[in-house]
């Protein structure tokens, strides 16, 4: 079920503006009205995990691997299916989640050492949302928390999670504004402004930077 494999630079997170190798899955288990690869939830997989490894070796100067979709823990066994054959070489593997599906323990291992989980958990969801598997990557050690913002009233609801120690991040919450917005500039001024204004300095504001760059095109 793999839709894309491209080369490009992390957009978010951590290593944001890092050259980097995706693997997109196809298929997701939510329906968020701000994503920015709906594609995804229909189309299906074109490319074998053979096509994935051999893109990966043959781009031996990339060093970061991501996982991304759609939703990639719906597929495991797929991605330990590459990991096994390319984990000889010195690479950085994230793998972006919603955080709905606790992962199998054959992954946790390849990912305990070298992996980055950026996990970004859906606000909208509320009440059900797992927290069991939002509490399970808490405990890890090489997890990012990301979050979208869609309205600065959800800031309080992350905020919250931290409270009752949902989550406990070590490293500043990344947010971001809903990237779908007609003014993405303007939504991300908005955000800014807002941490600023309130001395939220547990937060880190970034945009998706592929969207600065390459606009909603796929591929990139």
């Amino acid at each position: 079920m793999i839709l894309e494999i491209f080369e490009s630079i992390q957009g978010e997170g951590k290593y944001i503006g890092v050259p980097s190798i995706f693997i997109r899955f196809a298929g997701c288990n939510l329906r968020c009205s701000w994503c920015d690869t709906k594609y995804s939830w229909k189309e299906s997989g074109k490319y074998t995990e053979e096509t994935a490894i051999n893109f990966i070796k043959s781009k031996p100067k990339f060093k970061h691997i991501v996982f991304t979709g759609g939703e990639p823990l719906l597929y495991q066994d797929e991605i330990i299916a590459i990991l096994r054959q390319v984990m000889a070489r010195d690479l950085v593997i994230t793998i972006e989640t919603n955080g709905t599906i606790i992962p199998i323990e054959e992954l946790y291992g390849f990912m305990k050492y070298i992996g980055l989980w950026s996990v970004s958990p859906k606000l909208f969801m509320g009440a059900n949302m797992n927290y069991a598997a939002i509490r399970w990557f808490n405990q890890q050690q090489g997890v990012q928390w990301k979050f979208v913002v869609d309205g600065l009233l959800d800031i309080d609801q992350i905020l919250d999670m931290k409270e009752q120690a949902i989550i406990t991040p070590i490293e500043p919450i990344i947010v971001q504004p809903n990237g779908m917005v007609a003014d993405y500039q303007k939504a991300c001024q908005n955000l800014a402004e807002y941490v600023i204004d309130h001395g939220l300095t547990e937060l880190r504001v970034l945009p998706q930077f592929h969207k600065i760059c390459w606009g909603n095109k796929r591929g990139v």
